[in-house]
């Protein structure tokens, strides 16, 4: 089970991008420069489930802080990030049997979440 902020999330995936700033530059006397301005932070993105209202909430509310949160996840504390997005959709599941601590009865939802490393 992995958490952001303490909030419960299921992970099914995590991906991550790297990259540079660089602009190719056309001067007048013809040729092309490419100028390097540095790089953009890591942005890491977990696909996973929430189960509950109350969790998606909790999550959904990091990405209005611009603060950073500790992502925990099976092999320990994987660092503090910031909650860059959040999509997510609500699933047809009749009963959930993912979390046995909730009604069977709560809302799946499956999401996206963007981090970036601070």
């Amino acid at each position: 089970m992995w958490t952001l902020n303490g909030t419960r999330i299921i992970a099914t995936q995590k991906d991550a991008d790297h990259s540079n700033i660089i602009a190719s530059l056309n001067p007048l006397g013809g040729g092309t420069v490419n100028q390097h301005y540095g790089y953009e932070d890591e942005i890491v993105r977990i696909a996973c489930v929430i189960v509950g209202d109350d969790d998606l909430a909790a999550i959904t509310a990091l990405a209005k802080t611009a603060l950073s949160y500790t992502l925990s996840g099976a092999e320990g504390e994987v660092g503090d990030f910031m909650v860059r997005k959040v999509s997510y959709t609500r699933k047809p599941i009749w009963r959930q049997t993912l979390r046995s601590d909730l009604s069977p009865y709560s809302p799946v939802y499956t999401c996206e979440i963007e981090l970036l490393e601070e």
